[in-house]
């Protein structure tokens, strides 16, 4: 896949999600909704753009730290700059375009795509549990019940992700099943070409440190979202302003629409509703809150990806 179809697929995707947006602001009061987005607080700015650089980066180190552990030696400078191409098919059902990281590292460097895809598979797979577990940490604070169903089905989702790494029977079983799914046939395909260097690399250690660098990453990106709460003069607390955001996040995840669209949206809408907070400030809070934390990485990606590497296939 090339970066103009790349491209093409995103343009796609963003008209999607400004129709659902729109169908939301003409659900709010419009001439209140304009009112309030004046009462933006720029002065968080750049903490708010400073927390999803910093997000970026920590992911950054732990896609390096992979990749080295996969005795692939290439300089951090060149892993940052892969892991950030990345980002422009974050938007995939449960982020599976990352993998185009793996073509990245076959076209310009000559590793075999069996061999890396497995840094992509862990990659994903302790990113989620590093937010499944600061769920669980914030739920001991901020006790959500709808976080609480987040919870067990996220961790069943991943539990069976697990059982597919680990479990050759279980594999062999769904693979059947999801061979017969058309966009992630190719994958399972490749996948399984890679189980003996995904075993390898999935050892008790790797996923340690991993998912380590996950929750620190994910801590960033709370506070990040904390910060956009307050520029609307909505202060629910770090706590219960990570617990919005990532239980909304998690059901979009196991949802496995791309990027989780219009179900994280709804759910984080919902949830920020259920605490008082007046329906335009929500909408504006909702919108922004993804626009930085999703479609900003998202060209982030498609930049670094058009620039760097536009002769990726």
């Amino acid at each position: 896949m090339n970066a103009q179809k790349i491209t093409n697929k995103i343009i796609l995707l963003i008209i999607i999600t400004v129709v659902f947006y729109a169908i939301i602001v003409l659900l709010s009061d419009v001439n209140l909704l304009l009112e309030r987005i004046s009462d933006f607080e720029f002065k968080y700015l750049p903490i708010i753009f400073a927390g999803i650089g910093l997000h970026i980066f920590i992911l950054g180190i732990k896609f390096h730290r992979l990749v080295l552990k996969a005795g692939i030696n290439l300089p951090f400078k060149e892993n940052l700059k892969i892991f950030t191409a990345g980002l422009s098919l974050g938007v995939t059902p449960a982020g599976i375009g990352t993998a185009i990281k793996s073509h990245i590292l076959k076209n310009k460097h000559g590793k075999s795509i069996s061999s890396t895809l497995p840094i992509v598979v862990v990659e994903r797979w302790t990113e989620l549990l590093g937010i499944l577990l600061l769920t669980t940490v914030l739920l001991f604070w901020s006790s959500l019940y709808e976080s609480l169903i987040a919870l067990v089905l996220g961790y069943i989702i991943l539990g069976i992700f697990l059982a597919l790494m680990v479990n050759s029977k279980i594999f062999t079983s769904i693979k059947k099943i999801l061979t017969k799914i058309k966009f992630i046939n190719n994958l399972i395909s490749v996948l399984d070409e890679s189980r003996e260097s995904l075993i390898k690399l999935n050892t008790k250690k790797n996923l340690i440190e991993a998912t380590a660098w996950s929750i620190l990453a994910k801590f960033a990106h709370l506070v990040t979202v904390y910060f956009i709460f307050l520029a609307y003069g909505v202060d629910l607390g770090l706590i219960l302003s990570g617990q919005i955001y990532y239980t909304a996040m998690i059901f979009g995840v196991i949802s496995f629409i791309p990027a989780g669209i219009i179900v994280t949206e709804s759910s984080m809408l919902g949830l920020l509703l259920g605490h008082n907070v007046e329906f335009a400030i929500a909408t504006l809070i909702v919108i922004l809150t993804r626009i930085i934390t999703l479609w900003l990485t998202t060209f982030v990606g498609i930049f670094t990806l058009k620039f760097s590497f536009s002769n990726v296939n």
